[in-house]
């Protein structure tokens, strides 16, 4: 059966919800990221952006002019490094998403007692949450 017609029942929510988890980051290191992601990777965000922007012709022709090979390896490189960067953003996205799908089965289900929420659940199969 593909995931897509996999149907959720309140026992998949009641053992999604029993799974426990700390933090793992502090506020501090939190703000820490978000400004070294705005410092330090917005040139090469906007670099990669504008890459997109033009021609083949046109970036042969705009980095051809005073330019140095090794100039153009390290944007090069700039580029694949932010690359990474999304990568491990996308799997810090995940586990952030997978932590509040455990939260909302609790929410769902009612708690840990198992007893269904009936403001926003009213049993039985709940169509794939």
């Amino acid at each position: 059966m593909s995931a897509v017609n996999q149907v959720t029942t309140d026992a998949d929510l009641i053992e999604l919800g029993a799974n426990d988890f700390d933090a793992v980051l502090t506020l501090e290191q939190v703000e820490r990221y978000e400004n070294d992601q705005r410092d330090v990777w917005s040139v090469a965000r906007r670099i990669a952006m504008a890459t997109l922007t033009r021609s083949k012709d046109e970036l042969v022709e705009g980095f051809g002019h005073g330019l140095m090979p090794d100039e153009l390896l390290d944007i090069i490189d700039r580029v694949g490094e932010l690359k990474s960067v999304l990568h491990a953003q996308q799997e810090l996205m995940s586990i952030a998403q997978a932590r509040l799908m455990c939260v909302a089965s609790v929410i769902v289900t009612g708690g840990d007692s198992g007893e269904p929420a009936t403001a926003s659940h009213n049993g039985g199969d709940c169509g794939g949450l």
